[in-house]
Order: C-alpha cells, then structure tokens, then sequence
C-alpha cells in the first residue's frame, strides 16, 4: 500500500503548482503580445496565493491543535495629511475561468493550465488534503479563488462560500409625548421709528375736493 503524502510535502505540492502556472501564464503571455501590467496584476495575485498556501499547510502540520491568537486592537492613526491616492481598478479579470480564456489553446498549442488543473484535481482527492482543508477554515477562500480562475468545479468537501446575513436595523424608540408644554411667548409691541411718519397719499375724494376748489368760480356774496 502506497504510503500517504506528509503534509508538508502536500504544502510544497501545492505551492509548486501555483508557481508552475504562474511562469506558464506569464511565458504564453509574452508570446501572444499581452498587456505588461495585466501579465503583472496576475503574477502578483499567483504568487500570493502559493506563499499563502505553503504558510497555511505548513501551519497546520506544525500546530494542528493551536487556537487562534486573538486579535488586538489596532491604534488610531491620525488622518495623513497627504492627499489620497486615485482609485486604480484591478486589471485581472473576475468571471469563472478567466485563467483560460486569458491564454487560448490555438491549432498547434494546446492550453497550458489544463495539466496544472489536472494536478489541482489530483490533490483534490487526496485524503490528507480533505483533512487539511476540513481543520484549516483559512484555506477555503483561496482554494474556491484558484477553482474559480481555472474553471474547475468546486469540490463537496470544499465549503461554499457563507453569505453575510443582513443585519437587524434596531428599531428606533417612539417619541415620548410632552408632559411639559412650552408657552407661548407673549406679543411684543413693534418698536417706534425714530424718523417721522410720511404723509399718507391723498384720497380720491381729497383730489375730487381740491379740483373743484381750484377751477370753480368765485363767489361774492356780500355785493
């Protein structure tokens, strides 16, 4: 009977095989004239991801038992001065395959991450790695991140990403009624105006008046 894979062997397994996909990605890359800072973003994200697996297999084989150290508070920093940096969107594609659709297969060359997913299946299905990965929580995300970029079906031991429930909106508290009515302020009377009051316009009447006063004739009676 074959004997089982050393976790730590598991880990290098695994790593290797990021690695390897990473150099094939960027090596057919260069060949069919890919943009440098996509060919850059997926490097970067690959390498990540193998540095990530190696320290969590090797973690895991070296204190499987060990609870988490809890995590201390973070101090307040005081806002930089400096002016923020422009939003930069991520160039690497985020739809299922997209690994393999960034790198055809043509008539004469095949896809290059086909073996790397034929590898990935293979780890899969060792008994050791379902036990890392049913211990290990830390692992899932990047293991359902490497599925996803390569097309391969999640497997049944692989936990499904959770979905953040909606928090409850706490219900706000009632207006208390008031027991204490405010009174009305009283009415103050306008104050006077230091300059005079200005004639008030003349009626119509006080034009009719004046009219007739003006244009009638005068009258002596003591003749």
């Amino acid at each position: 009977m074959p004997d089982q894979p050393h976790p730590v062997s598991l880990s290098h397994r695994l790593a290797a095989l990021v690695r390897g996909l990473r150099n094939a990605v960027i090596g057919r890359g260069n060949q069919i004239g890919l943009p440098a800072p996509l060919l850059h973003a997926v490097s970067r994200r690959l390498t990540r991801m193998a540095t990530k697996f190696e320290f969590l297999l090797r973690t895991a084989q070296t204190s499987p038992l060990a609870p988490p150290k809890p995590s201390r508070p973070g101090r307040a920093r005081p806002p930089s001065p400096e002016t923020p940096r422009p939003y930069r969107p991520d160039p690497v594609p985020r739809h299922r395959a997209w690994l393999l659709r960034l790198v055809p297969a043509t008539a004469t060359i095949p896809n290059i991450c086909l073996p790397h997913r034929a590898a990935l299946e293979q780890i899969f299905a060792d008994p050791t790695m379902r036990a890392l990965i049913a211990q290990t929580p830390a692992l899932h995300p990047p293991l359902r991140s490497l599925c996803r970029m390569l097309g391969l079906p999640r497997p049944s031991h692989l936990p499904p990403p959770t979905q953040s429930t909606p928090t409850q909106s706490t219900p706000t508290p009632s207006a208390k009624p008031n027991t204490h009515p405010r009174t009305p302020r009283p009415i103050r009377p306008p104050k006077p105006s230091p300059f005079p009051t200005p004639p008030s316009p003349p009626t119509p009447w006080d034009q009719r008046q004046a009219f007739r006063a003006f244009f009638s004739p005068l009258r002596c009676d003591h003749f």
